[in-house]
């Protein structure tokens, strides 16, 4: 796996990891001081909070989970499709633990 720097912007920073033959298969993002966005996600329709990973953690309806630790916002959004919202918080709660512990 390889990761690549997408775009940057003023305030976010994002990157795509991709596999061997070069598919994106992960797309992570992180800002500092637009928890704004954590909270409109995290408030939006048919988000699941998944407790005990930063100061809060959520998935959206879209697929994306996102991190709120202090200022600091990560979203990680795998471009593999599960059948619930459950599968991708088991698969992801791990390395959403991990993330957060380095914010």
């Amino acid at each position: 796996m390889t990761a690549e720097a997408n775009t940057t912007d003023a305030t976010t920073t994002y990157c795509n990891y991709k596999s061997e033959d070069g598919t994106v298969v992960l797309a992570v993002s992180f800002s500092r001081g637009q928890t704004f966005v954590y909270d409109s996600y995290a408030s939006s329709e048919g988000a699941i909070p998944v407790p005990g990973i930063g100061d809060g953690a959520v998935v959206t309806s879209q697929g994306v989970m996102f991190i709120k630790r202090g200022d600091a916002v990560v979203g990680i959004q795998p471009l593999t499709e599960f059948d619930t919202p459950q599968e991708m918080i088991t698969a992801f709660s791990a390395l959403a633990q991990a993330v957060a512990s380095r914010l």
